[in-house]
């Protein structure tokens, strides 16, 4: 019996659901798939397949405004990828998945000086001499009320800075849920009741092989098959999605004990490294100088 089309079109995130999704033999008998990576479209000006989005039977992707052009998502951009996929064609949609709240400060960008603590197109953000600065606000209040570097690093040792955390996740979940008013898949839920449980995001922009699970999960209720079971995921970094910052062989940023506190995890001992945020403190403390 010959296969059924398949095209997704999604960032980095689309890898790590057609990871599970192919380990359902429902869904690997029914499709051939072909995906495309949405970012380096646009980043290399690439056409869109045109032929493939008129041809498949199903597309999974994640929304791209009107603004994007013909890379846009949006079926009434004329010319885009929305435009060229086919009425019959069964569309699923799934969300950019981040998150800015499990770590207390951090750089958006390998040696960079653009930091990021929340999300850089939330109400927080603030620019300074041309970068964005977001989420630092906890060792500007430090800063401006006259401590100094190692005043703000014994408090850090005894965990007596406020990091703001329920206010960046608040934000956070509000832009994914925001997110997903426009896609099928919602993973929100997910994670307000199992953050606190597992493992759920390497780095800001790259979620757990759970997380993926879970969406491939939705997908293939979508097509009433059989969800997968937990047992499928051999690990928490299963398609070894790396860390593209700071370049941790497990692909996991270090944890703060503030966070593991916070949120009351059950997990993030393994992956402790006090001395890198101290690190980062100093850092960020000669940036503002």
């Amino acid at each position: 019996m010959k296969k059924q089309q398949l095209v997704v079109v999604g960032n980095c995130q689309r890898s790590g659901i057609i990871h599970y999704l192919y380990k359902s033999k429902e869904f690997r008998d029914l499709y051939d798939c072909k995906h495309y990576a949405n970012w380096e479209m646009i980043k290399n000006k690439e056409s869109i397949p045109i032929q493939e989005l008129k041809s498949a039977d199903c597309v999974i992707y994640q929304p791209l405004r009107e603004e994007h052009g013909i890379y846009s998502t949006d079926p009434t951009v004329e010319n885009s990828i929305g435009y060229f996929i086919k009425d019959t064609s069964l569309k699923i949609g799934f969300p950019f998945v981040y998150s800015t709240y499990m770590w207390p400060l951090y750089q958006k960008s390998s040696g960079g000086s653009v930091w990021v603590g929340n999300d850089p197109n939330s109400n927080h953000a603030e620019r300074k001499k041309g970068s964005i600065w977001v989420g630092t606000e906890s060792i500007d209040e430090l800063l401006k009320s006259g401590l100094n570097v190692n005043d703000i690093i014994q408090l850090y040792n005894e965990n007596k800075i406020d990091w703001k955390y329920q206010e960046r996740y608040d934000d956070s979940i509000s832009i994914l849920k925001d997110k997903e008013k426009n896609t099928h898949v919602k993973i929100s839920p997910f994670i307000e009741k199992n953050l606190s449980k597992s493992l759920l995001f390497l780095i800001p922009g790259h979620p757990s092989s759970l997380v993926f699970l879970i969406m491939a999960n939705q997908i293939l209720e979508k097509h009433n098959m059989k969800p997968l079971d937990r047992e499928e995921i051999l690990s928490y970094n299963e398609i070894s999605v790396p860390d593209t910052i700071y370049h941790n062989s497990d692909g996991v940023w270090r944890f703060c004990q503030s966070a593991i506190d916070f949120y009351n995890l059950e997990y993030g001992q393994e992956f402790l490294n006090k001395n890198f945020y101290i690190n980062k403190i100093k850092e960020y403390c000669n940036l503002k100088k």
